[in-house]
């Protein structure tokens, strides 16, 4: 009975977690970065269902989350949005659902991109769902179905790098361990990583480590085999869709 009672005491309610994604929303409309950071947990995963990565899960910090919407208000500085459905807890009180739009002007610069005076015509639904941290609930996870802004899609356009250079940069990392360079390996990634190690202990679940991390990960698998040969069995190569980069590796050496 302790422990159901402890249960229930640790439970959020679904108008808590509603309440957590209204401030949300509010958040944006009053441009308020502070308000924005406290609804999230302190690392979010995100699936952008639409967008380039088309659904592949990805992590942020609470501040990335705060970061990014800054600099899409600074883009439409009269950006509204509003709720065409309230956020709504699902049966099962897990998942919370809005559908939202907005409306503006992309009028601000951002990212270096110079305003087109173009309307905002953009809607979307998203779900939440949301973790105790700390004895209050924060959003963990959001996945999202949503059109564009024409700031969006020109920052996508901006941001677009082609299959080649995504494939030279493996490469790269690869000939960095065969040269026991850490410079050149740590050249490589964005200081943010997202790491999922389908064979590990960790089954899979996504972690963050920096770029750093990733040299030193490097050099200590090195020292433990300093003859260590990497080698393709497959080139790196895109996808299709020019998003992933999958490359088929063996590594030969002696501990």
């Amino acid at each position: 009975d302790w422990e159901l009672a402890l249960q229930r005491k640790g439970a959020i309610t679904s108008e808590a977690k509603e309440a957590v994604v209204r401030r949300y929303f509010a958040g944006v409309n009053a441009k308020d970065r502070d308000m924005i950071v406290s609804c999230f947990a302190d690392q979010v995963e995100l699936r952008d269902m639409c967008g380039i990565s088309k659904g592949a899960p990805r992590l942020a910090t609470a501040a990335d989350m705060g970061d990014r919407c800054m600099e899409f208000v600074a883009a439409h500085p009269d950006v509204r949005v509003f709720f065409e459905q309230e956020p709504r807890a699902d049966r099962e009180g897990v998942w919370v659902w809005a559908h939202w739009a907005e409306e503006g002007t992309w009028s601000g610069e951002s990212c270096g991109l110079a305003p087109e005076g173009t309307p905002i015509d953009v809607s979307g639904q998203t779900r939440f769902l949301l973790e105790e941290r700390d004895g209050e609930p924060k959003i963990v996870k959001q996945v999202v179905y949503r059109t564009f802004t024409d700031w969006e899609l020109a920052l996508q356009r901006k941001g677009a790098i082609t299959s080649e250079a995504k494939e030279a940069v493996v490469r790269r990392y690869f000939a960095g361990v065969n040269a026991k360079d850490r410079d050149m390996i740590v050249s490589c990634f964005a200081d943010q990583v997202e790491l999922r190690d389908m064979c590990g202990i960790s089954k899979g679940a996504p972690r963050l480590a920096t770029a750093a991390d990733m040299g030193d990960r490097c050099m200590e698998f090195v020292a433990a085999h300093p003859d260590v040969r990497v080698f393709f069995e497959q080139e790196p190569r895109a996808d299709r869709e020019g998003v992933w980069v999958w490359a088929h590796w063996a590594e030969e050496g002696t501990w």
